[in-house]
């Protein structure tokens, strides 16, 4: 059964009208995206932004060879999707490319409906009042305070109720109407790809396991600040939740794999933005606590291949 097709706005569609041109490089039936999500262990969700980065990466051997060696999943939800498909209704030529280059790499990449993770909580726990109780547990400790998606559910009683204030609820349908409402409500330029990355996340790590690992790739500061204050909310640990922005997978790079030609480094920072500067969370040699500082990508590249005591934290 493929993936049923989205009620987004009209600017939005998912999936791609053109979803024929990738179909052999990407799993979007529901059985299969299930059977994944319950059996491994290590995903990489790709916010819109880096996405369209790493895709404009002449060469992205480097990327490709890291997902390889954390046997990782890709995995684009559909509102994500729907940004990178955004106006036309289709995917373009570098989109394609990329997650041509991607599966020809060995590598797998789900594309998932966002209330496909309540089927993943319905597979390991038993009743509906369990599973809205987990799902009410991700929307608190998941979505921002001050997001159009806590809005949308405080405007309408019934999910008020059932997943803020009120007692969980066996209700079999209403966390499948939640996620139609939030997601047929999206606007342009709005957060919603980044909340529901979130919220996705902290649902999947209900799955019973101690070796799931998870990594948010994304250059939205905002959304990295949100990951952070959901590690800190669920106690997790870094091993088992992080973001990764570009400049720190360049980071990772250099430091752990070994990519030590400054031209490689500054093709994979040169990538993000339009600008010739890029802000960073980073330390150095003289640095109590991280800060954020702004270099132009010629310096950044210096300092991860040339300074072993710089660090990226995003």
């Amino acid at each position: 059964m493929k993936c049923e097709e989205a009620k987004l706005s009209k600017h939005y569609t998912y999936p791609p009208d053109n979803i024929s041109e990738v179909e052999e490089y990407v799993i979007y039936d529901k059985g299969c995206i299930l059977d994944y999500l319950l059996r491994h262990d290590d995903y990489f969700f790709y916010d819109a932004c880096t996405f369209r980065y790493h895709m404009n990466i002449d060469n992205p051997a480097e990327i490709l060879s890291f997902f390889l060696d954390h046997k990782a999943t890709i995995v684009i939800i559909s509102t994500i999707m729907s940004e990178l498909t955004f106006i036309s209704g289709m995917l373009g030529e570098k989109e394609i490319t990329y997650l041509r280059r991607i599966h020809e790499a060995g590598i797998k990449v789900l594309l998932i409906s966002e209330e496909w993770m309540i089927d993943v909580l319905r597979e390991c726990y038993s009743g509906f009042e369990k599973v809205n109780a987990l799902l009410a547990q991700s929307i608190k400790e998941a979505v921002p305070t001050y997001s159009e998606v806590r809005d949308l559910i405080k405007s309408k009683k019934v999910f008020n109720d059932a997943f803020l204030i009120g007692k969980a609820s066996s209700n079999s349908e209403i966390g499948y109407r939640l996620f139609e409402e939030v997601i047929k409500n999206k606007k342009a330029n709005d957060d919603l790809g980044e909340t529901m990355i979130l919220l996705c996340v902290r649902m999947l790590l209900f799955r019973p396991s101690d070796d799931i690992r998870v990594s948010v790739l994304s250059d939205d500061k905002e959304a990295c600040r949100q990951l952070g204050k959901l590690i800190s909310r669920i106690n997790g640990r870094l091993e088992r939740l992080c973001s990764i922005t570009t400049p720190k997978l360049c980071w990772i790079l250099n430091r752990k794999y070994g990519v030590e030609n400054p031209d490689v480094i500054y093709s994979l920072l040169d990538c993000v933005s339009g600008v010739d500067s890029i802000r960073v969370l980073c330390s150095g040699e003289y640095d109590l606590t991280p800060s954020e500082r702004t270099f132009e990508k010629r310096e950044l590249t210096r300092l991860i291949t040339n300074d072993r005591i710089f660090t990226v934290f995003l």
